[in-house]
């Protein structure tokens, strides 16, 4: 008898509401495997709606995150929800650029880790989408738009 084919499964660093106990984590499938928890370096985030990072490598801040192990036939679902390739990119995760913590590199043990990335426009100095205003958000909890954006800034931190 054939042992079944394993499951292709992706390592997906997630901010947000896909992190567990948020409102679309079920996306991610029941089989998904939480592997850690831990912070990616090198990020502002926007919070205009819902949370958005861009890429600063010299005075960006750590943003916490979790490293999920998510089955490909999951992977459509999530895709539709973050809006490839219309709002975010699927892309990898640059170890050189985002200096992973620890848990992160153990949990990854030499695999792919991929990410969501906000689409910015080419002029990354807009200040308007969707009729709300971008703000650059500080680490302080005076920022916090309600109290489920809470778990968004508790790993917020300034680089060290």
């Amino acid at each position: 008898m054939k042992k079944p084919a394993e499951k292709q499964t992706r390592l997906l660093w997630v901010f947000g509401t896909l992190m567990s106990d948020m409102g679309a984590n079920y996306l991610l499938g029941k089989d998904a495997k939480l592997k850690c928890v831990g912070y990616l370096d090198g990020f502002d985030m926007y919070v205009a709606g819902f949370p958005r990072l861009h890429e600063n490598a010299t005075q960006g801040c750590k943003i916490l995150g979790e490293v999920w192990e998510v089955s490909e036939e999951n992977m459509p679902a999530v895709n539709r929800y973050e809006g490839v390739p219309n709002l975010f990119d699927l892309v990898k995760v640059d170890f050189d650029k985002h200096k992973p913590e620890w848990s992160i590199t153990t949990a990854v043990n030499d695999r792919d880790l991929w990410m969501y990335a906000y689409q910015w426009s080419k002029d990354a100095e807009f200040k308007y989408i969707e009729g709300k205003e971008f703000k650059r958000v500080e680490p302080n909890l005076d920022d916090v738009v309600s109290f489920k954006h809470i778990r968004y800034f508790q790993g917020y931190r300034p680089n060290e």
